[in-house]
C-alpha cells in the first residue's frame, strides 16, 4: 500500500488526470439516464431478488459486481461502480 501512496504523490498529474475523469463520468451518469446502465442495474435487482426485469443477453460480471455493491443502495452502488472501474483503469 506505501508503494501506492508514493506512486500517487509522486505522479500529480496521474492523480489529476484520475479525478478529472472520474468527475467526468460522474457527472455524465448523474446528467442523463443511459439505457445500458439502468438494465444492468434491473439485473443485479434481479439477482438478489429485488427486481422482475432481467435481460439474459447482458454479460454478468458488471451485473454481479453491482449486486454486491447493492448492499449500500441502488444509488450509491451505481457510483462506487464508476469509481472503483475507474480505479481499476488507473491502476492498469
Amino acid at each position: 500500500m506505501n508503494k501506492v501512496k508514493e506512486f500517487l504523490f509522486k505522479n500529480k498529474l496521474v492523480m489529476l488526470l484520475f479525478i478529472l475523469s472520474t468527475s467526468f463520468f460522474i457527472y455524465q451518469h448523474s446528467a442523463n439516464l443511459s439505457w445500458d446502465f439502468a438494465s444492468y442495474v434491473e439485473n443485479a435487482k434481479y439477482f438478489v431478488g429485488e427486481g422482475n426485469y432481467y435481460e439474459h443477453y447482458r454479460p454478468p460480471l458488471m451485473t454481479f459486481i453491482l449486486s454486491v455493491l447493492g448492499i449500500f443502495s441502488w444509488v450509491v452502488a451505481e457510483y462506487l461502480f464508476i469509481v472503483l472501474v475507474s480505479l481499476l483503469f488507473c491502476y492498469t
